[in-house]
Order: structure tokens, then C-alpha cells, then sequence
């Protein structure tokens, strides 16, 4: 008898404590560009733009070729427009330099594709590649009950 209340009890319970492990999901759009650089004669520029009839906010980040983050920053674009300028100009402080990979994020729920476009260049000439955005799902965090 008393394993029976007990199985019960636990069937009862699971719909409760699964409801605890899910966080809410929301859906964003980013871009990953593998690969810039900056330093040793080499430049890298980034133009993103806003596709969608309404503003967009992006954050800006920058990771080391071992996936440690370096600097990030955010921005707000108009409908329709453009922000162009080389990947240290993104930064208020002090800016990142050497091999690196850039996240582009608009982490607003349902947000719209957008596009980037990056250049790399050097003395020798420069060279550039096109990206479309993903949509990525990232959880909500709670906040204060």
C-alpha cells in the first residue's frame, strides 16, 4: 500500500517539478563571422543592415580564436539603415586586435532577418563576404517573483 501512494505521489508530482526545469524560449537572429583581423597590417570592417521597417538593437561581440570572449557593445539601428565602420570602431573602450570571430545579435523575440557584410583587408589589397542572419532560440531569464 504504501508503495502505491508513494508511485501515486510521484505521478502526480512530475507534471510540477518538469514545469520547473523548462525557462521560457524566446526566438532571436544572429550572425557568426568566423574569422577577422586586425593588426599585423591586416584591417577588418563590418557593415550590418537593417532589413525590417521598424529599429533594430544588436549587440556586438568579439571572441579570441580560443572562444574567449574579448569586448562586446551594443547599438541601436533605424529602419533601414546602415552602421559601417572598421570592427574597432564598434568599441568604446579599449579595442580588440589580433585573429578573432565577431557575433552580430538582434536578441529581440520574433526579430527579423538581417544582413552584414565583412571586409579584410591589408596594403595588398582587401577582400569581402556577405551573411544572412539565423534565428537561434535563447530561454528568458526569470526575473524577481
Amino acid at each position: 500500500m504504501k508503495k502505491l501512494c508513494l508511485f501515486v505521489l510521484l505521478v502526480l508530482l512530475l507534471p510540477v517539478t518538469s514545469s520547473f526545469a523548462a525557462l521560457p524560449t524566446a526566438t532571436g537572429q544572429q550572425i557568426l563571422i568566423p574569422y577577422a583581423q586586425v593588426g599585423d597590417g591586416y584591417w577588418s570592417g563590418v557593415a550590418i543592415h537593417n532589413l525590417t521597417s521598424s529599429s533594430m538593437t544588436f549587440s556586438f561581440s568579439v571572441y579570441k580564436s580560443d572562444g574567449t570572449w574579448v569586448s562586446g557593445s551594443s547599438f541601436s539601428l533605424a529602419a533601414h539603415a546602415m552602421n559601417v565602420g572598421l570592427v574597432e570602431s564598434f568599441f568604446s573602450g579599449m579595442a580588440p586586435s589580433g585573429r578573432m570571430s565577431v557575433l552580430i545579435k538582434c536578441p529581440t523575440d520574433g526579430s527579423l532577418p538581417f544582413q552584414a557584410t565583412l571586409f579584410v583587408g591589408s596594403d595588398q589589397g582587401f577582400g569581402f563576404q556577405n551573411y544572412k542572419s539565423e534565428a537561434y532560440t535563447y530561454n528568458i531569464p526569470l526575473g524577481p517573483i
